[in-house]
């Protein structure tokens, strides 16, 4: 695709969906609720969020709108970032708990922001954002465990560059070509 074509580009990519976020509502600290398939454009908002301060709160595809409302609620979300099958179930579940949450259409296709679409936006110029430190809250890790309501476990930026080192030092070398099965 014309995306695979930019990947180096892909910081840039994720720069201009701070603007998507922004132009949504979405200002430093707030939380940005990932409510979609493993894709490009996960990885893309991913990386845009954690670089602005954004709180990443990344979601099972799985789950049911009404739990992702609940969640949105719980945690003051300020944007929830769907795939396009979720948007209609999701829309009317936040809007029986009256929540004012702004939720943004993603996908790898034509059906809502895809990849090519982030490309084409204004650059959020990251510099007005204040940079994350490492005692900052980078995401909030939603689980229930076997019983109860899910409760939002907090990840710091200093926890997260931690288990992602530990990751690449335990894998082996990976290049261009290479298939890796998780």
């Amino acid at each position: 695709t014309a995306f695979n074509e930019r990947v180096d580009c892909a910081p840039d990519v994720a720069h201009r969906a701070v603007s998507l976020l922004e132009h949504n509502g979405a200002k430093w600290g707030d939380r940005v609720i990932l409510f979609l398939e493993n894709s490009a454009v996960f990885r893309i908002m991913e990386h845009g969020i954690l670089s602005a301060g954004l709180v990443r709160v990344a979601l099972s595809s799985r789950l049911h709108p009404r739990e992702v409302a609940s969640i949105a609620l719980d945690c003051s979300a300020a944007v929830i970032c769907c795939s396009p099958k979720h948007e209609k179930t999701l829309r009317e579940a936040l809007s029986e708990i009256r929540s004012t949450t702004q939720v943004i259409v993603l996908s790898d296709s034509e059906d809502g922001v895809n990849p090519e679409s982030l490309a084409a936006l204004p650059h959020s110029d990251l510099a007005d954002w204040r940079r994350p430190k490492p005692t900052d809250t980078a995401m909030l890790m939603y689980s229930s465990g076997t019983t109860g309501q899910p409760k939002g476990a907090i990840v710091r930026h200093s926890a997260w560059i931690a288990q992602t080192n530990n990751s690449l030092a335990q894998l082996p070398a990976i290049g261009i070509g290479d298939v890796v099965l998780a």
